[in-house]
C-alpha cells in the first residue's frame, strides 16, 4: 500500500487528474483502515514523512490524527484534526473526532483543567450534532460521550432518542434488474448498541428488570 501510494504520488502527471483522484482516495481510505486496526511505528513513521512531502493534504492529516487517537496521544491528534478544521469548519466528521479527542482528554487522571477541556468537547460535540442533524447516529454519539464522562442523566435521554430515531435507509440495488429502491440499511442500525449501552446504565444504578427488558427487545436476535 505504501508502495502504490509513492508510485502514485511520483507518477501523478503520467495520470490523468480524474483517475489520480479517485486512485488516492482509495489509497487513504485503506491506510486508514490499516494503520487504525494494526498499531505499528513504521506506519505513523511514513504518515511523517508523507506530511512532511505534502504538509497541506488534510487526508494525511486525518490519518495521523487518527492513529494519535486510537494510541493515546491526544495532545497530536488534536494538533492535526484541528488544521483540517480550519479548512473545513462545515464538516461534521472532523467536529466529532475533535470532539472526542476532548472527551479522552477530560477523562485522563492526571489533566488539572478537566472541566475546561469537557466543554470543549461539549462544544465541539453541540457542532456536529447541529451539521449532522437529528438521527440515530448523532444521538448515539452524544449519548456516548455523556455517558464516558459520566453523565447518565443526559445519556441516558440520548439513547432513549437513539432507540427511537428512525433506521438508517440507503438504496438498495437488485442485482437481477438492475432496479434501485429505498430500504432499511439494518447493518447500520445503532439501536442494538444503544440499547447495550443504556442497559448497562440500568443494571449500574440497580433497574435489573429495565436492563432485562431492554436485551430482550434489541440484542436478542
Amino acid at each position: 500500500m505504501r508502495w502504490y501510494y509513492t508510485l502514485t504520488l511520483n507518477n501523478s502527471s503520467l495520470i490523468a487528474s480524474e483517475e489520480r483522484n479517485l486512485r488516492f482516495v482509495r489509497i487513504f481510505n485503506a491506510m486508514n483502515f490499516v494503520f487504525c486496526h494494526s498499531q505499528n511505528v513504521s506506519y505513523h513513521r511514513f504518515i511523517m514523512r508523507a506530511l512532511a512531502r505534502a504538509p497541506g493534504n488534510t487526508a494525511l492529516q486525518m490519518i495521523s490524527g487518527n492513529n494519535s487517537l486510537i494510541t493515546g496521544a491526544y495532545r497530536h491528534a488534536l494538533g492535526e484534526y484541528l488544521r483540517v478544521w480550519k479548512e473545513f469548519p462545515e464538516n461534521p466528521l472532523i467536529c466529532l473526532l475533535i470532539s472526542l479527542t476532548f472527551t479522552h482528554m477530560a477523562c485522563k487522571k492526571d489533566i488539572s483543567s478537566r472541566h475546561m477541556v469537557a466543554l470543549r468537547g461539549l462544544a465541539f460535540m453541540n457542532r456536529y450534532e447541529k451539521l449532522r442533524g437529528p438521527c440515530q447516529e448523532s444521538f448515539y454519539n452524544v449519548g456516548r460521550m455523556f455517558h464516558q464522562m459520566n453523565i447518565l442523566p443526559m445519556a441516558i435521554h440520548f439513547y432513549q432518542k437513539c432507540l427511537e430515531a428512525e433506521v438508517p435507509r440507503i438504496v438498495v440495488v437488485d442485482n437481477e434488474t438492475g432496479t434501485e429502491s429505498i430500504g432499511q440499511a439494518d447493518r447500520y442500525d445503532l439501536r442494538p448498541l444503544a440499547a447495550h449501552n443504556l442497559a448497562l446504565i440500568y443494571e449500574g444504578s440497580g433497574n435489573i428488570h429495565m436492563a432485562y427488558q431492554l436485551m430482550e427487545k434489541y440484542c436478542v436476535v
